[in-house]
């Protein structure tokens, strides 16, 4: 079992804490299937063409870039984290 965790914003406009999805090869595949469960809810997300650009992806608590979503491998057990960018000054 693969466990998707929101955090900050996208955790208060879902009103989900995490989303357990099945199995899947890479963070696409994930990311595919979570698009298809949160239903209207997934343009809190994704745009058109994919993820929205304002938002932090990390696998295990390590980021991962946009263009390396594709190729990343998935087993069991791992947790996706999706966060806001972080911001301040």
């Amino acid at each position: 079992m693969i466990i998707v965790r929101f955090y900050g914003y996208y955790r208060e406009a879902l009103n989900i804490e995490k989303i357990e999805i099945g199995r899947a090869e890479t963070l696409r595949d994930v990311l595919e299937k979570l698009r298809k469960l949160l239903g209207e809810k997934s343009s809190i997300l994704f745009e058109k063409d994919g993820l929205k650009k304002e938002l932090l992806l990390a696998v295990n608590s390590v980021v991962v870039k946009p263009d390396d979503i594709e190729d990343k491998k998935i087993v069991d057990g791992d947790v996706i984290s999706i966060m806001p960018l972080p911001s301040g000054g």
